[in-house]
């Protein structure tokens, strides 16, 4: 074996091996007062990962989150810039001549401070679906995040109402339309439609009102939203409601 083979062959292995040290995908697990790290082998997918043992066996699929650290990074950005707005809303409002919507933007402040947020990867994690389901199995590469959580027992009804409501499994909207007949409707909400965003992500506008509500179910998990009336936004505070709910779409379920 000449001399000159030998070194391109140590030269190939130098340039292979990071790459092979890259592609093995190393995972941070979290669920409920537990929290450990897993490496997998070149070529794992993502049901190696959600059929390991280790997993607690009470996690609820529905409410499972993965996410990339990347993607971590962008959605705490706009949790920042989401906090930030709704600061400069409150002094803006408080110092001028509606400080009860200032009041009302605190309280909005104060709820959204108990929700936790990922970049999440908007796929089904039930192992059933992504061993049968064709291109529901990727293979994994690079650093991920698995938050899991057990099963939850309602939904919550937040935003821009004098108090948020948890809600009993198997309710309705016309149950939720009942329910917030008994809250105030915060200065600057606007109670007549909602968002509802489901543990999966899917987020819809709905009716909350007698005239413009239809029969809608959420998920143990959901949130529903009471937003800003856009049309009391100042300018430059436009896309609050969008922004909050991109945000609360990435919401991990307590």
């Amino acid at each position: 074996m000449s001399k000159h083979f030998v070194l391109c062959l140590a030269t190939l292995m130098v340039y292979l091996l990071p790459v092979r040290l890259q592609a093995a995908s190393q995972i941070e697990i979290l669920s409920p007062g537990h929290h450990w790290q897993v490496q997998l082998t070149n070529g794992a997918r993502l049901s190696n990962l959600l059929m390991l043992p280790s997993l607690p066996r009470s996690t609820d699929w529905s409410l499972a989150v993965i996410s990339t650290p990347a993607q971590d990074a962008v959605i705490e950005q706009l949790r920042q810039r989401v906090s930030t707005q709704l600061e400069q809303l409150e002094y803006l409002w408080l110092t001028g001549s509606e400080n009860r919507g200032g009041y009302a933007v605190h309280q909005l402040r104060v709820e959204l401070l108990r929700y936790a947020f990922a970049g999440r990867l908007f796929t089904n994690l039930d192992p059933d679906w992504v061993r049968t389901k064709p291109g529901a199995d990727p293979v994994l590469q690079g650093k991920y995040r698995l938050r899991l959580r057990p099963a939850a027992s309602g939904f919550r009804v937040a935003g821009l109402i004098d108090g948020a409501i948890d809600v009993e499994p198997n309710a309705n909207m016309a149950d939720v339309a009942t329910l917030l007949k008994q809250r105030k409707c915060l200065p600057m909400g606007d109670c007549r439609w909602g968002y509802l965003i489901q543990p999966d992500g899917q987020v819809e506008k709905i009716g909350l009102q007698a005239w413009n509500s239809h029969y809608r179910e959420a998920a143990p998990g959901a949130l529903l939203w009471v937003g800003f009336d856009e049309s009391r936004l100042p300018d430059g505070f436009r896309s609050l409601n969008q922004d909050i709910i991109l945000l609360l779409r990435n919401r991990i379920s307590n």
